[in-house]
C-alpha cells in the first residue's frame, strides 16, 4: 500500500509527458481552425498549467486573441512567446498584426521587419508590411513590399490589388491599371478590383472604359458606394451635374453614418459645380462626425470642406479645414536635403549642360514646367485647343528616366552625377522611347506637338536639353503667396511633401526660384516665361505668344479653350472649364492673417518664434 501511495506521489511530482502536451496543443489548433476559440483557449491554458514556459501555447493564445479582437492580449502573449523562442517568425507576425490593428503602424513595421529577418520568403509578411507602409502613406516602401509578395507568390491577387492602389496613390496610374488588370485576371469576381480599375482609367482619361468597370462592379456588388461614386465622378467631368447628383445625393441624405468616403468627396465636387455649397457643408460635416474614417479619408473631406467654405467666402472656416487637412498628412520634408539635391544639379550642369547630346532633333515635345498651381494647366488647355496640339497631361516619364540612369549606365553614381558617363547612343535610345510614348497618347494625324505638363520637370531642364535639344519649354510663374497658398489648399496625389507645411512650402519655393535662375543662365533650348497674372489680364496677347513659341500658326480656338471636351485630371479641372477670370490673382489677401509662417519661409518677413 505504501509503495502504491509513494508511486502516486511520485507520479504527481513528475514532469508532464510531452505526448499529453502535444495532444492538447493539437486539439487547440483544431479548435482554432473550426472557430471554437473558447475551447482552444482552455486547451492552451491547460498546456501552460503544466509547462508555464511553453512558447507554442503563448503563440496560439496570441492567434486566438487576434481572432477575438483582443489586440492588447495578442501583443502580450506574442511578447512572452518571443522571449522564450525568439527564432519563431510567427510571434513577430502576430505582434505586427496586433500593432497594426491598434493603429501603431511604426511598431507594426518594426515587427514585420523582425519576422522577415528570420524568414524573408514569406509573401504574407511582405503583404502585411506593405499594408502598414501604405497606411503611413509611405507608398514607395509599400510598393517594394507588395512587389516582394507577388514575386514570391505570383497568384497573390490581394497583393496585386494593393500594389495598384499604392501606385495610384503616388501618381502612377499606368502601373496601377496594370496591377488591377492582373488582379482581375487572377480573380475576376472581386468587385473591388473592378472598381479600382475604373478609378485608374479615370486618371488616364479613358472614361468609357472606367464606366464599364464601375458597371461591372455594380453587377458583382449591387449598390456599391465606390462604383456609384465613380460613375457620378464621370458624369461630373462630362458636366452632367444633375445625373451625377441623382446618383449620390440619396445615399448621403438617407444615412450620414458609415458613408463611403469617395461618395462624400464626389458629392462635395458636384455640389460645388451646382452652387449647392451650403448643402454639402452641412452633410459632409455630419458625415465626418458620425463615421470612423482613416486619416487619409478625413484629410480628403477636410480639403473639400475648405474649398466649399472658400467658395462662399467664409475664409476663416475655410482655413481651419485646410489646416486640419494638412496636419493629417503623414509626411516629412527636409529643406536641407532638397537644397543638396539642387546643388548637385547645379554642380553637374554648370559645366556640362552642353555635354554629350542626343542627335534626335524632334520638335514634338512641349514641356510646361513650374511650381504646382502656377498656371500650367491653363497653359496646356490653351495649347491643347489648337488643332495641331495634343495635351498629354502630367507625365512622369522624365523623372523615371533620370532615376533609372544609374542602372542603365551600370554605375553606383546616382543622377545627376552619372551624367558624365552617358553616351550619345544611350541618349538617342532614351529620346526615341520618350517620343514613342508621346505618340501613343493620340492617333490624330493632324497632331505635330504634344505637351508634357509635369510641373516638377523644372528640376530636369538640363537633362531635357541633352535628351531633346529641339524641344521647347514654357515656364509658368505666379505670385509666390498665391502659388504657395494654392499648393497648401490642394491634396496632391503624387509625392510633394513640401506642400503640407506653410513655412517649408515657402522655403521650397525659394529653392525652386534659385534653381530656375541657374537654368536661365545655362540652358540653350528655347524657354518662354509666362506669368499667370499676365495670362488672365492679357489673354489673347499671351496666348498668341504661347502658340508662336511652339512654332505654330495662330488658331482662334485657343481663345475658347474652355469649350474643349478634353478631360483635365489636375486640381485645375474646374478653372479650365470656364473662361479666364481674375479672382484667383491676389487670393492670398483673403487669408493674410494666417500666413505668417509662409511669409517667413518665403523670406518676406524675418524668422520669429510663433
Amino acid at each position: 500500500m505504501r509503495k502504491f501511495k509513494r508511486g502516486i506521489l511520485k507520479k504527481k511530482n513528475s514532469k508532464p509527458k510531452a505526448g499529453y502536451v502535444n495532444q492538447r496543443l493539437a486539439e487547440a489548433h483544431g479548435f482554432l481552425q473550426t472557430g471554437r476559440l473558447r475551447d482552444a483557449e482552455i486547451a492552451c491554458k491547460d498546456v501552460l498549467g503544466r509547462n508555464p514556459r511553453h512558447a507554442g501555447a503563448f503563440t496560439m493564445l496570441a492567434s486566438i486573441s487576434l481572432m477575438s479582437g483582443n489586440n492588447r492580449a495578442a501583443l502580450d502573449f506574442s511578447r512572452r512567446a518571443a522571449a522564450i523562442n525568439p527564432s519563431d517568425e510567427n510571434n513577430y507576425i502576430n505582434m505586427g498584426l496586433a500593432s497594426f490593428n491598434l493603429n501603431n503602424h511604426d511598431e507594426a513595421i518594426s515587427h514585420y521587419l523582425a519576422a522577415l529577418n528570420i524568414n524573408n520568403n514569406n509573401p504574407l509578411t511582405h503583404y502585411n508590411l506593405g499594408n502598414a507602409y501604405k497606411l503611413k502613406e509611405d507608398y514607395q516602401s509599400a510598393i517594394e513590399a507588395y512587389e516582394a509578395a507577388v514575386r514570391l507568390r505570383p497568384g497573390y491577387f490581394k497583393a496585386y490589388n494593393n500594389l495598384g492602389n499604392a501606385y495610384k496613390a503616388c501618381g502612377n496610374p499606368y502601373k496601377a491599371v496594370d496591377c488591377f488588370k492582373k488582379t482581375i485576371e487572377l480573380n475576376p469576381d472581386i468587385a473591388e478590383a473592378h472598381n479600382n480599375l475604373g478609378t485608374g482609367y479615370v486618371l488616364l482619361g479613358e472614361l468609357k472604359k472606367a464606366e464599364n468597370c464601375f458597371n461591372t462592379t455594380l453587377e458583382l456588388q449591387p449598390g456599391d458606394h465606390g462604383a456609384l461614386a465613380g460613375l457620378a465622378g464621370i458624369f461630373e467631368k462630362k458636366k452632367d451635374y444633375a445625373r451625377a447628383y441623382e446618383l449620390v445625393a440619396p445615399v448621403l441624405k438617407k444615412n450620414t453614418s458609415g458613408v463611403n468616403a469617395p461618395i462624400a468627396t464626389v458629392y462635395a465636387v458636384i455640389c460645388s459645380s451646382m452652387d449647392k455649397q451650403n448643402e454639402a457643408i452641412e452633410i459632409i460635416t455630419e458625415v465626418l462626425e458620425k463615421t470612423a474614417y482613416t486619416p487619409e479619408e478625413k484629410r480628403s473631406l477636410h480639403f473639400h470642406l475648405g474649398r466649399l467654405y472658400d467658395e462662399i467666402k467664409m475664409y476663416d472656416k475655410a482655413f481651419y479645414h485646410y489646416f486640419q487637412a494638412n496636419r493629417l498628412k503623414n509626411v516629412q520634408f527636409s529643406p536641407e536635403a532638397n537644397l543638396d539635391k539642387y546643388k548637385a544639379l547645379i554642380d553637374t550642369f554648370h559645366s556640362d549642360v552642353s555635354g554629350t547630346t542626343s542627335t534626335n532633333m524632334s520638335r514634338l515635345p512641349i514641356f510646361i514646367v513650374g511650381m504646382p498651381r502656377s498656371g500650367t494647366s491653363l497653359v496646356e488647355q490653351i495649347l491643347a485647343s489648337h488643332p495641331q496640339v495634343h495635351g498629354a497631361g502630367e507625365l512622369n516619364d522624365i523623372s523615371l528616366m533620370v532615376r533609372s540612369l544609374p542602372d542603365l549606365l551600370s554605375t553606383v553614381i546616382k543622377y545627376p552625377g552619372c551624367m558624365d558617363s552617358v553616351s550619345t547612343e544611350q541618349l538617342d535610345d532614351l529620346a526615341e522611347k520618350y517620343l514613342e510614348m508621346l505618340k501613343s497618347k493620340t492617333d490624330n494625324p493632324q497632331i505635330t506637338r504634344v505637351t508634357d505638363k509635369m510641373p516638377a520637370n523644372f528640376e530636369h531642364l538640363g537633362f531635357i536639353q541633352r535628351l531633346l535639344p529641339k524641344a521647347v519649354v514654357i515656364h509658368c510663374t505666379r505670385d509666390p503667396l498665391d502659388t504657395c497658398l494654392s499648393c497648401y489648399f490642394q491634396d496632391f496625389s503624387g509625392w510633394l511633401p513640401y506642400t503640407y507645411d506653410l513655412k517649408k512650402l515657402g522655403i521650397a519655393y525659394r529653392q525652386y526660384e534659385h534653381l530656375m535662375a541657374f537654368w536661365r543662365d545655362v540652358i540653350q533650348i528655347p524657354m518662354l516665361e509666362v506669368r499667370y497674372e499676365d495670362m488672365v489680364n492679357k489673354q489673347e496677347e499671351v496666348s498668341r505668344e504661347l502658340v508662336a513659341h511652339c512654332g505654330l500658326e495662330w488658331d482662334d480656338s485657343c481663345l475658347e479653350f474652355y469649350k474643349s471636351d478634353r478631360i483635365v485630371h489636375t486640381a485645375s479641372t474646374h478653372q479650365v472649364r470656364k473662361p479666364i477670370y481674375t479672382k484667383s490673382a491676389g487670393r492670398w489677401n483673403n487669408y493674410e492673417k494666417h500666413l505668417g509662417s509662409l511669409k517667413e519661409g518665403l523670406g518676406i518677413i524675418p524668422d520669429v518664434i510663433i
